[in-house]
């Protein structure tokens, strides 16, 4: 069968030469990876395996295929393996949670008042001088006798009265109304986290030790491998 000794780094110098490019141009490179790595990990583990089409340009599509399909497993794959954790917590509970209130407050002050002023002030100075009667008198200088020259008399009654009245009235009124409503909100996050006992810490350094031992470039080609490579040399 023809076609079993097709490699892939011969359909790679078929499609170079025709098109001055290697096969993988146009494939859909995974989020935070190295399209040149990817390429290369791949050419290392599938280059010298025969590969199930004769036709270059027929497998330049199925490559490009190959990356559509696995799109969302490859971003995955790198987003997972670049995730921030303690090796040694086995719990970590994070939470937000937001309080939200109403509050009302009214305010209402009354004041009424008046003031009254009734004041009544009365002078009364009465002076009554009866049947008195002032004289005066003066002899002439030219008589031997007394002879009235002058003579003058003053009697009689006087009464003075007086009233001032005051009388008045105040009134005043005062009201303030006040409104304070309103809503508040608070968010509060918090996180629990570490080893709740269930296994020990030496257990989970040696899972620890798997995962960095995980390669996102070489888990992408040997699925390459798997689904286009007859792998016998």
């Amino acid at each position: 069968m023809g076609y079993a000794i097709v490699t892939l780094i011969g359909h790679n110098l078929a499609y170079d030469a025709k098109y001055g490019t290697d096969i993988f141009t146009g494939i859909e490179v995974p989020e935070g990876a190295d399209r040149e790595v990817m390429v290369e990990e791949i050419f290392h583990r599938c280059g010298e395996f025969s590969v199930g089409h004769t036709d270059f340009e027929f497998m330049h599509e199925e490559i490009l295929h190959f990356f559509k399909v696995h799109n969302r497993t490859f971003n995955k794959l790198f987003e997972t393996l670049e995730l921030e954790y303690n090796p040694l917590d086995n719990y970590d509970r994070q939470e937000t949670w937001r309080d939200d209130g109403q509050f009302q407050n009214n305010n209402r002050s009354t004041e009424n008042g008046s003031t009254t002023s009734d004041n009544t002030q009365e002078t009364k100075n009465m002076r009554t001088d009866y049947n008195s009667n002032t004289t005066t008198e003066r002899a002439a200088f030219n008589s031997n006798g007394y002879e009235n020259y002058e003579k003058n008399s003053h009697g009689g009654n006087d009464t003075i009265n007086g009233k001032v009245i005051d009388d008045g009235e105040t009134t005043h009124s005062n009201t303030i109304t006040g409104n304070n409503n309103g809503t508040d909100a608070s968010v509060h996050t918090g996180r629990i986290h570490g080893n709740i006992g269930v296994t020990t810490s030496m257990a989970l350094l040696k899972e620890q030790y798997e995962v960095v031992q995980l390669n996102a470039y070489k888990t992408i080609a040997n699925l390459f491998a798997d689904e286009y490579c007859i792998q016998v040399y």
